[in-house]
């Protein structure tokens, strides 16, 4: 390519605060879901793009584990598209690298990869060196021309680095501004080195991958408020669930990101005589929910009893945080201001994981050539992966993918689709059937696993109706689809812990 790509957001339909915009009433949202890159045009509004804004790889969340140790996947991607390199050091200094975006403009590399002669994309480099120092801590060092403030950190054990600013150059035409933190989880002989996802700059914006619109908002609330992260998912579910680091280290990342967006409430309801309407999206409960629930209930399958007490109360305090947070807010805002506090979700516990592709598969449903293995989010955006090569699409009838999604192998939809629409209606029927019927083992005493299956058409309403999945399943309590299933894979039990 010649020029930069332009994307586009994935939203359609127009927001409430550009509804509100377009009759006169001053909007600020912070954190504005599905809505990057922020380009909606305001009479006198302004927003951050908040939940789908992806990292500066263009990935949902890509987290890098720098290890020392041997581990089994330096060099590849973990099943949640976190990356693990290896430290090898000389003497006391080792080569390590951040990754960026495709790197398109890099002919030679971009055609190798084409012609799959490399087995990962090849992508924008920022090469860093890691020095052991003494105490058992390192010193990172970087390229001037990669960093925009410092070209050097020094990390203790248990310490971390927020926001360290640094610049790809993109095929020689301009700068991609991002940061970065990075934790010391282990030093000395055996240093393990955790970096973030490397986030948009809100400093530094190019208007293609705009954070903020207008563009100087992000800007001004880094100014105001401190250094933010920009990426839709910050907190570090990714790297936990991948086990490479501990649920302190995770809660650590969701106390950055409430205290973050914590100082841009409290600061914007100082400026109340700028806007009439304020709306400010935050994650860290639903982040804590998914990750700590077997912390504090006993029943969990992965419940540890000896667990630091933190983590075992560590929903509840999180509740407690933002309880907080509404109190300072009540105390900022005018007598007649409304103040609305809503969710879009509850929670449950999460006991026993579902792979419906199993399901299907040993009902006759899906049909495969080879074994799935174990697909990544990386494999499941990468066209040329091969990831659907397993499937024998010439039998198939049904696949799972998604959140608790069944998709009918329909003809003239799906690419190879073989079911005829005149015989949908009865495949549904038959698989909602048995699907409402599915029960656990017997040493998890046959219980039900299924509350509802249900067609799209009974829930969803719509241009994209379309878009949805043929069914969608609700499950009895303690029971979720794994994440396997998400991914399109089946190699898995039905039904595990």
């Amino acid at each position: 390519p010649e020029t930069v790509p332009q994307p586009v957001t994935s939203r359609s339909g127009t927001t409430f605060w550009k509804m509100a915009d377009d009759h006169g009433v001053r909007c600020r949202v912070i954190g504005a879901p599905v809505n990057w890159p922020a380009a909606e045009e305001f009479a006198e509004s302004k927003m951050t793009t908040g939940l789908a804004t992806p990292d500066a790889m263009g990935t949902f969340h890509t987290y890098t584990l720098f290890s020392e140790p041997h581990n089994e996947l330096a060099g590849g991607l973990t099943e949640m598209s976190g990356r693990v390199e290896s430290l090898e050091f000389d003497g006391d200094t080792a080569q390590a690298r951040l990754l960026g975006p495709p790197a398109r403009f890099d002919r030679k590399r971009w055609k190798q990869w084409e012609d799959h002669e490399l087995s990962l994309m090849p992508r924008e480099e920022i090469p860093f060196t890691v020095t052991r120092a003494d105490g058992g801590g390192v010193t990172l060092r970087f390229a001037d021309a990669n960093t925009v403030e410092s070209n050097e950190i020094h990390l203790d054990v248990g310490s971390w680095e927020r926001h360290f600013r640094v610049a790809y150059n993109i095929g020689g035409l301009f700068d991609l501004h991002g940061t970065v933190s990075f934790k010391l989880l282990a030093g000395g002989s055996q240093v393990r080195l955790y970096a973030t996802p490397v986030n948009f700059d809100p400093k530094e914006q190019l208007p293609q991958f705009a954070v903020s619109q207008p563009l100087d908002f992000a800007p001004w609330l880094a100014e105001q408020y401190g250094m933010f992260e920009t990426i839709g998912w910050a907190e570090a579910t990714s790297a936990l669930q991948d086990g490479m680091i501990d649920d302190g280290t995770f809660l650590e990342t969701c106390q950055l990101s409430f205290d973050e967006k914590r100082k841009q409430i409290l600061g914007m309801l100082d400026h109340s005589d700028g806007w009439d309407l304020f709306v400010a999206y935050t994650y860290e409960i639903d982040r804590v929910c998914h990750m700590m629930w077997r912390h504090m209930d006993e029943h969990h399958p992965n419940h540890d009893p000896h667990a630091p007490g933190a983590w075992k109360t560590a929903i509840h305090d999180f509740y407690v945080k933002y309880d907080g947070l509404v109190g300072e807010m009540l105390a900022k805002l005018p007598d007649d201001a409304v103040l609305m506090v809503c969710s879009d979700h509850g929670f449950l516990p999460f006991y026993r994981a579902v792979n419906v592709n199993r399901w299907l598969q040993d009902n006759g449903y899906l049909v495969l050539k080879e074994k799935t293995g174990a697909p990544t989010m990386e494999h499941l955006f990468d066209n040329d992966s091969g990831y659907y090569s397993p499937y024998d699409w010439s039998k198939t009838r049904a696949y799972a993918l998604g959140l608790s999604k069944i998709y009918i192998n329909l003809k003239g939809r799906e690419p190879e689709g073989i079911v005829d629409p005149a015989d949908a209606e009865a495949l549904k029927d038959e698989i909602i059937a048995k699907l409402s019927a599915l029960k656990d083992e017997e040493a998890h005493g046959f219980a039900p696993v299924i509350s509802v299956v249900k067609k799209r058409e009974e829930i969803w309403q719509g241009d994209r109706l379309a878009e949805a999945g043929d069914l969608q399943i609700g499950y009895a309590r303690g029971y979720r689809v794994s994440w396997q299933t998400s991914l399109g894979g089946a190699d898995e039990p039905v039904m595990a812990d």
